[in-house]
């Protein structure tokens, strides 16, 4: 930390000096419109910025001759070398419409922005506009009809992810590249984010990326919020959101508020939400209401021409948040979520071309808290009630220095070190109520703990052969620390107002304090190369690791359902990974495919002990292949077709077993097209086959299929103000089906029916 500290005054002395600016503008070929929203890449420094409301952009860089590339979503992809003078600024730029849309966005995870389309891992991405034409309640609502994703669902608000057959603890989630550390056995991670704030979500599928550490085995969830931008002159805009859901009566609303100059911006944006309990073709889903409310704020400034300081605050807060479904709760038992809530400071210092080859170095520290109280009502008969009152504290606080060098203008190199450490502290307490009187018992579900991770890590990424062929090479190292205090459960016992404080220990729940350590390496390489003009195949080999966390190491789970243990003896997940794809990128079609072999060893599992216990247990080897594509067509004037397929295969090889919680095949086609030259319809089907290969205790769930109509107008500007509506009706045949990663519903088991939705979007 020292040195830390050493680099951060070094950054601040050196190099202070204010750089001069080169500036440009962006116009639509066609109307002569600015361009707003397009990401700007300076190729030959990795600089990136983005272009105002005005289609105004600017660099602090010295005038002279550099390689550019435009992107944004609807247009199609613009590189340029541009001679930056005096006499020429701004620059002017046009760019042209298009509505083909696979390739033509940026991506973040690999450290520096580069367009999707040049990097060779297995990526998807959604952007706000997405978000907003769906009903979305989550981000994974939001990305699961991505190939090769699913949901996985513990109710309307509770929800997670699977990527080709890994979820949960096998997946790192990130928002704005700050990791989301908690766990439990129902899922929630992932609703923690304001969807209105919400500017893109990036997903890297498989453990193919070392730049993550442990837990990326899956892939990574890469979650960016809206920020702000810098403007020549001082600014002042908005925005604002409103929506509407028929299926639970659920409303929202949304404010944000930016103010910017040419050296410095402010944002400050909140979120109201509320919905009842969700209708379903087989009645109403009891107890899936929610109510939650958001604040973020995000702060910018440049001390330097060449320097900039960014600060970002986050806080969601949740009450009385039902949980219609979990594993281990019985089908007649009422849970909720008292309180949910996440904070999350951050703070980070970037300087861009310190030195001639290094093009950017930055240091950053966050800290994130998040708090869960549940309440679960098991009433098993009318003499005999017991509720379970369960709370946790997860805390997380990390640090990350990275630097970007350019090697040359082909050829950056990303080296960094990261460190993190997760707090558990949490307790429990189980009040049974029958004839004979009143038990408490008090326990810790898992034991108050700690997980402290280290790693250096490096990625080379080059353009070879006359920039036909590009090489992502990468690796890291890593070190992890777990250490435990003793829970010898249960803690106490209190009997019709008789405290116990030192009752006989269960050895199987109970664990003493400890340490462990582990250390692994992770590494992966990348190909992309252009066969011919806008025909590319891609290879992807990596290794990567999982040490496990707190609650597989030592959980107790026991809410009234299943019981599952944790197992302090598990080793370390190692997986091997294996990617081939092809992409075509056409002005009428594009095409990505992929196919994958993904082998795991000591993959963690729920294994089955006896009757109704679980305990956590390495499987041997494990094996994983499949594949998944997508496509977008022109096929007629302004008519797009769309469409994904994915499939997965699970294999436990040791026991010669199926490998439990994994999607069944599934397929989604679309037809997008305009009405008039006011209004963008959508028309989709989702369609999920019959689950056959079922792991341990898990029940097939029919073939289903799914259909949505969405709409959306163009902008329609008023004065100062900028409208658009999106509407719709999802699952239009009031469809009844289960998703197979679903868990239990109590008596009501179906998804949600016919939701008519309705938003409206205003800036300014």
């Amino acid at each position: 930390m020292k040195i830390i500290y050493t680099l951060i005054v070094l950054f601040l002395i050196i190099n202070n000096a204010i750089l001069p600016q080169v500036s440009g503008k962006i116009l639509d070929d066609n109307t002569n419109l600015p361009v707003p929203e397009v990401t700007i890449t300076l190729i030959d420094l990795q600089i990136t910025t983005t272009s105002d409301s005005a289609g105004l952009f600017s660099f602090s860089i010295s005038p002279a001759s550099y390689n550019l590339s435009f992107y944004r979503i609807g247009y199609r992809t613009l590189k340029t070398k541009t001679d930056f003078t005096a006499d020429n600024l701004p620059a002017l730029f046009k760019m042209t419409s298009s509505i083909i849309t696979y390739g033509e966005v940026t991506v973040t995870s690999t450290r520096f922005e580069q367009p999707l389309r040049d990097v060779p891992l297995p990526m998807e991405i959604i952007n706000k506009d997405d978000i907003l034409n769906s009903t979305a309640v989550s981000v994974p609502d939001a990305i699961q009809n991505l190939p090769g994703i699913a949901i996985v669902r513990d109710g309307v608000w509770g929800t997670d992810i699977s990527i080709r057959g890994l979820g949960r603890q096998n997946i790192v989630t990130l928002v704005d590249g700050n990791r989301i550390e908690t766990a439990s056995n129902h899922a929630a991670s992932l609703d923690l984010v304001d969807m209105y704030d919400i500017d893109k979500i990036e997903i890297i599928k498989g453990g193919v990326s070392s730049l993550y550490g442990t837990g990326a085995e899956g892939g990574v969830v890469n979650i960016t919020t809206k920020s702000g931008t810098y403007t020549d002159k001082l600014s002042l805009s908005g925005s604002m959101i409103t929506d509407y859901n028929s299926v639970n009566q659920g409303g929202a609303g949304y404010l944000n508020l930016m103010s910017s100059a040419s050296n410095w911006y402010a944002k400050i944006s909140g979120t109201l939400r509320s919905a009842g309990n969700t209708n379903t073709p087989d009645g109403i889903l009891l107890n899936s209401q929610y109510n939650d409310d958001n604040l973020s704020a995000a702060f910018g400034f440049k001390p330097a021409g060449n320097q900039e300081l960014l600060l970002k605050y986050q806080r969601f807060h949740g009450e009385d948040i039902g949980i219609p479904g979990a594993k281990a709760f019985p089908t007649i038992a009422a849970a909720k979520y008292l309180l949910a809530e996440r904070d999350m400071y951050s703070a980070e210092y970037l300087i861009n071309n310190l030195l001639p080859s290094l093009s950017n170095i930055s240091i950053k520290y966050f800290y994130q808290d998040i708090k869960r109280d549940v309440q679960l009502n098991v009433n098993p008969s009318p003499t005999i009630s017991q509720a379970i009152t369960p709370s946790a504290d997860h805390s997380t606080w990390g640090t990350q220095l990275l630097s970007t060098w350019s090697l040359s203008s082909l050829n950056h190199l990303s080296v960094g070190f990261d460190l993190w450490q997760r707090t558990f502290t949490g307790f429990r307490e189980t009040k049974a109520v029958t004839p004979s009187g009143t038990t408490i018992t008090g326990d810790y579900p898992v034991p108050n703990s700690k997980y402290l991770s280290s790693g250096v890590f490096a990625q080379d990424e080059a353009s070879l052969l006359d920039n036909r062929l590009k090489v992502n090479f990468g690796g890291r190292y890593d070190l992890i620390k777990v250490t435990n205090d003793n829970a010898l459960n249960p803690s106490y016992i209190i009997t019709n107002g008789v405290i116990n404080n030192n009752p006989p220990h269960n050895p199987l729940s109970s664990f003493y304090a400890g340490v462990s350590h582990d250390q692994s390496w992770s590494g992966n390489l990348g190909l992309l190369y252009t066969l011919m003009n806008d025909f590319d195949v891609t290879f992807n080999i990596a290794h990567a690791f999982r040490s496990p966390v707190q609650e597989e190491r030592f959980q107790y789970i026991n809410l009234g359902g299943n019981i599952y243990l944790g197992n302090p003896n598990l080793k370390p997940e190692q997986g091997n990974f294996l990617d081939l794809g092809i992409r075509i990128w056409k002005p009428a079609y594009s095409f990505k495919g992929n196919v994958f072999l993904n082998n795991i060893i000591d993959l963690v599992i729920d294994q089955h002990d006896t009757g109704i216990v679980y305990r956590k247990a390495n499987v041997g080897k494990a094996r994983l292949y499949g594949f998944d594509l997508g496509f977008e067509y022109n096929f007629w004037s302004t008519l797009v077709t769309y469409g994904s397929v994915s499939y997965v295969r699970g294999e436990d090889l040791l026991n010669n077993a199926n490998l439990p919680q994994i999607t069944p095949p599934n397929t989604t086609l679309g037809l997008r097209f305009p009405i008039y030259s006011c209004l963008n319809a959508d028309i989709s089907s989702t369609l999920f086959a019959k689950q056959t290969n079922l792991g341990a205790g898990e029940i097939a769930t029919p073939s289903y299929a799914v259909f949505d109509f969405h709409l959306n107008t163009n902008e329609i500007n008023w004065n100062y103000f900028h409208f658009r509506l999106f509407g719709g009706v999802e699952n239009i045949l009031n469809k009844s089906y289960r998703e197979f990663l679903s868990t239990n519903r109590g008596i009501v088991k179906s998804e949600p029916g016919r939701d008519f939705f309705l938003k409206l979007q205003i800036n300014w």
